[in-house]
């Protein structure tokens, strides 16, 4: 009885632990439109004259994603990652 509860138990917490990474993309609207992320937090628009930065943090499924907006004179970068 206990062997079999230590295995079930097992099969469910290593299936947690090999759940692949969802799939996302660079770009912030990409990763909310096509691939179902939604927008947890942002953060506030931090910067200079130069430039300036937003950092959005989406969820999907217990994943974290950062995305970075960076805001130039006659540019714009964005970059997501799982941290």
């Amino acid at each position: 009885m206990i062997r079999a509860f230590i295995i079930i138990f097992f099969i469910i917490f290593s299936t947690n632990i090999l759940a692949e990474e969802p799939e996302y993309s660079y770009s912030l609207n990409e990763n909310l439109i096509e691939y179902g992320w939604k927008i947890k937090s942002s953060s506030n628009l931090v910067g200079t004259e130069r430039s300036a930065v937003e950092v959005i943090t989406l969820s999907k499924n217990g994943w974290i994603l950062k995305c970075s907006l960076n805001y130039y004179p006659e540019e714009f970068y964005q970059k997501c990652w799982i941290p």
